[in-house]
């Protein structure tokens, strides 16, 4: 039985007085976007300085290398940036296949300021903006319109005038990154902002960011889901049971690792709260606790690697507890266990164990019924 924490606090933190100046590499890729107004402030003098984490930049290149192995590939979906650590380059596009999707493909494609959008993203705001950050559960193995945060957009407008949703989702990135992707687009000024915490691995991510940026010894996944994951399931294990494995090997890593994402979503709140925007976490489960439709599939991936079902739990009892502790701080909370689990599935690709379109659509209405009423 998991735990599924659903309170819903609002309380604003007092503003620190000072506000430090970053690095001039956080105004981020805003060249293509029309100059903003005297009074909208660059996101270095909207940021409040950083309490419980060092300054940015955390990682040069060659850091972040280390933890983001795409950083590797010229030319690559990804680059570097000294804030978010990963972004998706700006204005790429391309399409491949993938059989379980309709027409046996999917496009890709990022705007202007590299957000899996069509359309640009603009300084000046026309109506509410809402900012959702996330991994690759939020950017989405899916076409730019099927993204919850998309599908969000159409059927919010439909009950009332335009809202601007940006997918600020990026592959392979964890609670930093999303800290670290608000920083650099502070001066978008976004009204809402939500954190998709996806318990499959950012956990085990947080902890990978904060024991390197602390200089502590970064403990690899164990042998054998290494060695299966290079071979015989890359896009599956990644998905929860990688996670599991980790902190099977070390249970004293649990902990560490639920402190590590506090600490990241404490900090960005405090940065919400600078800009005045609503914030929001949700707490996003993995296939293993929603579809049954791989469970013989999932058996031979846990044999094989040495963990039980029992093991991949603690990914879900991460989140809630995650969300409990915001909420006992005043935080808006959604833990999207029950909600998923109420829905018609199966909800994930079982090719990759990402959403698939009908579990963005699923995450959306659960997203509606919080932000269709507005503020």
């Amino acid at each position: 039985m998991h735990p599924a924490p659903c309170r819903r606090a609002r309380r604003l933190l007092r503003r620190a007085a000072c506000v430090a100046l970053l690095t001039l590499a956080a105004c981020g890729d805003t060249a293509a976007a029309p100059p903003p107004a005297p009074s909208a402030g660059t996101p270095t003098e909207l940021a409040l300085p950083l309490v419980d984490l060092p300054q940015p930049p955390w990682l040069d290149l060659e850091g972040a290398k280390g933890i983001f192995p795409a950083l590797t590939k010229e030319n690559g979906r990804m680059e570097y940036d000294p804030l978010a650590m990963i972004v998706l380059r700006a204005d790429k596009s391309y399409t491949f296949p993938f059989p379980e999707a309709e027409g046996g493909k999917i496009s890709f494609a990022t705007n202007n300021l590299g957000f899996r959008e069509d359309a640009p993203t603009e300084l000046q705001k026309n109506g509410r903006r809402i900012l959702v950050l996330g991994d690759s559960q939020t950017e989405g193995v899916v076409n730019n319109k099927e993204s919850f945060a998309n599908v969000l957009e159409a059927r919010l407008s439909q009950r009332g005038p335009p809202v601007e949703v940006i997918n600020g989702g990026i592959g392979t990135t964890g609670p930093h990154n999303y800290l670290g992707l608000l920083l650099k687009h502070l001066d978008l000024r976004p009204d809402v902002i939500v954190v998709t915490i996806y318990d499959g691995n950012d956990f085990a991510h947080a902890l990978q960011v904060e024991d390197t940026l602390r200089g502590r010894k970064v403990e690899p996944f164990p042998l054998a889901a290494r060695e299966a994951s290079k071979t015989r399931w890359p896009e599956q294990l990644p998905q929860s049971f990688n996670q599991a494995a980790v902190f099977h090997a070390d249970p004293s890593a649990i902990d560490r690792a639920l402190a590590a994402t506090l600490t990241a979503c404490r900090e960005l709140a405090r940065q919400a709260d600078a800009i005045h925007a609503r914030v929001i976490f949700l707490a996003l489960p993995a296939k293993p606790d929603i579809d049954h439709d791989d469970d013989e599939l999932q058996a031979t991936m846990l044999e094989t690697i040495g963990i039980t079902r029992e093991d991949v739990a603690v990914n879900c009892q991460l989140g809630a507890r995650l969300l409990a502790a915001l909420a006992a701080e005043g935080r808006e909370t959604l833990d999207l266990l029950p909600v998923l689990r109420q829905a018609q599935g199966p909800l994930y690709w079982r090719k990759d164990y990402h959403l698939n379109v009908a579990g963005h659509a699923a995450v959306a209405a659960a997203l509606l019924d919080v932000l269709g009423k507005g503020d």
